[in-house]
């Protein structure tokens, strides 16, 4: 990745563009902060956005990504001259919606223009971009519920098995099958794995990714590839906490709040 004032850039892979700007997407949006649903609806966009470029474009094709105040513009460069239409797909169809998918993401605010390439000098291209509402806008500003679901999709991304997240109050948990536990806790999130315990700040989140997935590779549980899950896998149907507090034992009962020596033990944790 690179990136300046101007926002970040990459000249993508022509074997397999669209899974790579997805994969880019996803990190560089989730390090800004949006909720995790706008950062899903950001890589659907440049996953179509891709796609097209390849398919009716020309090479290079550039990935480029603009944080405004209150704004993400997503672009997708190519050397294509024709204009993207969306055209109605028939119900057998398997291609042609994804137009349609760009402006369902985008609520509409998509368009075409012509832009200079970031990462090849002196060339300009023709870019088919879309804008997502940046909300909340920064991970500071992320609640704990908002937090665990982030950091749930971000943890599967990376590849980890078996990633769940639970919400109680002010309070959210998200459980790895490996073994370890980040409580997701007002303006903190707390790593605990076996009897080790740290503490990060929400805008230290793309670190506690790291720390976690390093961990996991650490104790010999390396990440699959998510490209390659089994799609009839069985859902995890439980959490299993490596020690207190917990939220509760299975994913479908009700989550009582923890228990007295857990409070004890965790209170700092909490404390203003």
């Amino acid at each position: 990745m690179t990136s300046d004032s101007g926002g970040s850039y990459w000249l993508l892979n022509q074997d397999e563009p669209a899974s790579q700007a997805r994969a880019l997407t996803w990190e560089a949006l989730a390090r800004l902060g949006l909720e995790a649903d706008l950062v899903d609806d950001g890589v659907a966009i440049v996953g179509e956005l891709a796609a097209n470029a390849i398919m009716h474009g020309f090479p290079p094709v550039e990935l480029q990504l603009r944080p405004g105040r209150g704004e993400v513009k997503l672009l997708v460069v190519d050397r294509g001259l024709g204009e993207p239409v969306a055209r109605p797909a028939g119900w057998e169809s398997v291609s042609g919606r994804g137009l349609l998918v760009v402006s369902a993401c985008s609520g509409g605010n998509w368009g075409t223009a012509t832009v200079a390439y970031r990462s090849v000098a002196n060339l300009a291209g023709k870019a088919v971009w879309a804008v997502l509402p940046r909300r909340p806008g920064e991970l500071e500003d992320l609640g704990p519920a908002a937090a665990a679901r982030l950091l749930q999709r971000w943890l599967a991304r990376r590849g980890l098995r078996d990633v769940v997240s639970r919400s109680s109050g002010q309070v959210s948990v998200v459980s790895v099958a490996a073994g370890c536990t980040v409580w997701c806790l007002p303006g903190k999130l707390a790593w605990r794995a076996g009897d080790a315990d740290q503490v990060f700040a929400y805008r230290e989140l793309p670190d506690l990714v790291d720390h976690v997935c390093g961990w996991s590779s650490a104790i010999g549980c390396p990440a699959e590839n998510p490209a390659r899950r089994h799609p009839g896998r069985a859902p995890v149907r439980g959490f299993r906490f490596g020690g207190p507090p917990h939220l509760g034992t299975h994913m479908n009962q009700p989550a009582p709040g923890p228990p007295a020596a857990a409070r004890r033990r965790w209170g700092a944790l909490t404390a203003s």
